[in-house]
């Protein structure tokens, strides 16, 4: 559904971040185990927010980091929060089955039957992803 597939490895994370847009997309990260849940997310600048949860963390930072989880991340840039928002749900819906019909005003899926972690900003992940 997501228009570019790239593979990650963490040791040539800064070819990656210089081959993506740095303009607003809807981004999915995949790990190397083909049970876990994919992590599905929309953003104003896809190479920056790629930097904040790809690059090597800091000693004692409590921020979000997937480095040692993601193996593909697929991508499609959009042209507006609308576009982005709707393709966001699209994804969701076709990457989860266990994801309501209902979404808020704000694009977030609602979700059933699952154990959440959150992170320092208090946004759920899927299970098998997280701090």
């Amino acid at each position: 559904m997501l228009s570019t597939r790239l593979e990650f490895v963490p040791a040539r994370d800064a070819e990656l971040f210089a081959a993506v847009p740095a303009g607003p997309a809807v981004f999915l990260f995949q790990a190397d185990d083909p049970q876990s849940e994919p992590y599905v997310s929309k953003t104003a600048n896809l190479r920056r927010r790629l930097q904040r949860l790809l690059s090597a963390p800091t000693e004692h930072s409590k921020k979000l980091n997937l480095r040692d989880r993601a193996r593909w991340i697929e991508f499609t840039p959009t042209g507006s929060d609308f576009e982005s928002g709707l393709l966001l749900y699209k994804v969701l819906r076709s990457s989860s089955p266990r994801l309501s019909p209902i979404a808020s005003a704000f694009g977030l899926p609602l979700w059933s039957g699952c154990t959440w972690k959150t992170n320092t900003h208090g946004h759920r992940l899927p299970p098998g992803w997280g701090a």
